[in-house]
């Protein structure tokens, strides 16, 4: 008799030990992703991410903050994307890209007019426009692309923002800002 328990209880633990094990296991994936898709979805506002630059680094992070504002602020080489195509308003360079979300399948193609593009700023002008996913490693042609700001004409809920961000697209810094017309 003592032995039929012995086995029973051996029985018991290892297959208390699996389950626990899968458990564990469980656990773990839900968690990574969960901390995957939470820091994907983390957009800031524009003043935040601002703030944060200046306070990380003194020096670098005025410098940073400066041309940040420059691009945002300034008169840039831009390039205007809509459905249609593609719309330069200088001849040099451009290291600003403004884009309709209708033309967002536009921004994965390989072209050489987004190599010195710096930031990418996605129009969002209803709520009718969020109905897309933003894909940073699809974004070839960017070789220096630090910035991507989703621009909402309306009060935006952050959270309704999608974007996919890999591994590698983790230095790109992506915000928002709200721009109500008056």
């Amino acid at each position: 008799m003592c032995l039929f328990y012995s086995q029973i209880a051996r029985i018991f633990l290892t297959f208390s030990f699996r389950k626990c094990r899968f458990f564990i296991l469980l656990f773990a994936i839900i968690y990574a992703f969960s901390m995957q898709n939470s820091s994907a979805q983390s957009i800031k506002q524009l003043d935040e991410v601002l703030n944060a630059m200046i306070l990380a680094d003194q020096n670098q992070g005025n410098a940073d903050a400066a041309r940040l504002k420059s691009l945002i602020y300034d008169v840039q080489p831009r390039l205007y994307l809509h459905e249609k195509g593609c719309k330069k308003n200088i001849e040099k360079p451009s290291v600003c890209l403004t884009a309709e979300p209708s033309a967002l399948e536009l921004l994965y193609e390989a072209n050489p007019l987004f190599e010195q593009v710096e930031l990418i700023t996605l129009n969002i002008l209803t709520v009718r426009d969020m109905n897309f996913v933003l894909d940073l490693a699809r974004l070839k042609s960017f070789s220096k692309l630090k910035y991507v700001q989703f621009l909402c004409n309306y009060d935006c809920n952050p959270a309704t923002l999608m974007i996919k961000r890999p591994q590698e697209a983790c230095s790109i810094i992506v915000f928002y800002q709200i721009s109500l017309p008056e």
